[in-house]
This record gives structure tokens, sequence and C-alpha cells, in this order.
């Protein structure tokens, strides 16, 4: 399973779109970090740069993904 990126991340929440259903929801960053298993990949642990792996399901479909939330790109003028 290869990790997707979700839609859209704010501070403390992501938006997800499902790559197998096209559903779209949002899932609390701290409550994913509570509730589902954190992947961490290519990073040592005291890397500051260590990037995040959630395993989330859809709640449309059922299937399971891997999204990674990154910071909003910068909008261009």
């Amino acid at each position: 399973m290869s990790p997707t990126q979700p839609e859209s991340a704010s501070q403390n929440v992501i938006t997800i779109r499902c790559i197998y259903c096209g559903h779209t929801w949002t899932e609390s960053i701290p409550e994913l970090e509570r509730r589902k298993r954190v992947v961490y990949r290519d990073a040592p642990q005291d890397s500051p740069g260590r990037q995040a792996e959630y395993r989330v399901v859809c709640p449309h479909c059922g299937r399971k993904m891997v999204v990674s939330p990154m910071p909003p790109r910068d909008q261009e003028p």
C-alpha cells in the first residue's frame, strides 16, 4: 500500500479523498495519532523532518489507505 496525499491539511485537521471511490471526509490529526497506527519512513527518530503516515479506512467504501498530511501549498498569484 503506497501513501496517498490528502486533499488539504490544516494545523489539526486533514481532508482526505478516497483513492478508490472518491468519497471526501475530514479527520482530526490528534485523533488519528491517538487511535490509528502512525508509521514513520526513512527518517531517524530525532529528525525534525520525519513524516507521519496514517492508516485510514474510508467511511463510504471501507477500503484502507495510508495518508501523509502535508502543509498546504502556497497559492500562486
